[in-house]
């Protein structure tokens, strides 16, 4: 009777998890939170080392205050994520954003400095 209300329980969570985390086909892979007391950066899913960098600078990003950029290359893209198959067949993504900052990158953040004016 334990092991079911656990399996229940597990059951319940993922069903959160993808309501609040998920879109139709696509896992969030990070969020950058702000409230009156905090600020945080969560990180989700990431596949490796290099991975998890895009996503911390994509995050850090938006601490900064920038806006998704529609460049899939951008680390600012706005669809850092992955499709639910490949989370559990541990392939890798479909693109690969890096940490080399695009033209669609640099002008989000000069909008934010206002650097161009």
């Amino acid at each position: 009777m334990r092991l079911k209300k656990l399996i229940v329980e597990k059951e319940e969570l993922i069903s959160k998890y993808e309501k609040n985390f998920s879109g139709v086909n696509y896992y969030l892979q990070g969020v950058y939170k702000r409230d009156e007391n905090n600020r945080s950066i969560e990180i989700y899913i990431f596949i490796d080392e290099e991975d998890l960098k895009v996503a911390l600078a994509h995050e850090f990003g938006h601490a900064l205050g920038l806006k998704h950029v529609f460049n899939p290359k951008a680390v600012m893209y706005d669809h850092i994520s992955y499709p639910k198959a490949m989370i559990f067949d541990q392939t890798k993504k479909l693109y690969k954003p890096t940490l080399t900052l695009t033209q669609a990158d640099r002008e989000a953040f000069l909008e934010v400095c206002n650097c161009n004016k």
